[in-house]
């Protein structure tokens, strides 16, 4: 076996356990959509809070495999001869490198743009969600400040209205 063949087998290798890792993460993205989405429909704001940071670290994670995936596909792709450089994509290399590991590469890579796609979906979703919820809440604010106006409690700065100080004492009888 040369050189190269045995570095092409390490990034190889390493390529799939980075695409596990990243398909393992977004698995776990897509739960926590659908924990965000029940913690918005049950108002509660403590689930949500903890939602956001779980999620937040995994992007965190995500991002931290995506450096590595593009050092690890930018190898390949040098050796390979692929104009695209980090661009290329695990199909294109997975057909250079042929054989099982390349064939696993494909499977992997499907896996992942599917679990993608499922995520990009529940997100919009979830954004969605969070719009019209945001919607909501600021029309239930508009009406109270409304009612609080009427009342004259509020001015329109949304401050207490200033008014007669009705506690005076007149001093000079």
């Amino acid at each position: 076996m040369k050189a190269n063949e045995a570095s092409d087998i390490v990034l190889a290798s390493e390529l799939e356990d980075l695409l596990r890792e990243l398909i393992v993460c977004y698995e776990q993205l897509y739960s926590l959509t659908k924990l965000t989405m029940g913690a918005m429909r049950d108002a509660d704001t403590g689930k949500l809070s903890t939602c956001v940071g779980q999620q937040n670290q995994l992007v965190q994670r995500v991002a931290e495999a995506e450096k590595r995936r593009i050092r690890v596909v930018g190898s390949l792709a040098e050796r390979y001869g692929s104009p695209a450089r980090t661009q290329t994509t695990v199909t294109w290399l997975a057909e250079r490198l042929g054989g099982e590991a390349g064939q696993r590469l494909r499977v992997l890579s499907r896996a992942l743009k599917t679990l993608l796609e499922r995520v990009h979906s529940a997100n919009a979703s979830t954004h969605a969600a969070a719009d019209m919820l945001a919607r909501h809440m600021e029309g239930i604010v508009r009406r109270i400040a409304g009612e609080l106006r009427h009342a004259g409690l509020y001015g329109r700065q949304g401050a207490v209205a200033g008014g007669a100080v009705r506690s005076a004492l007149n001093i000079r009888h």
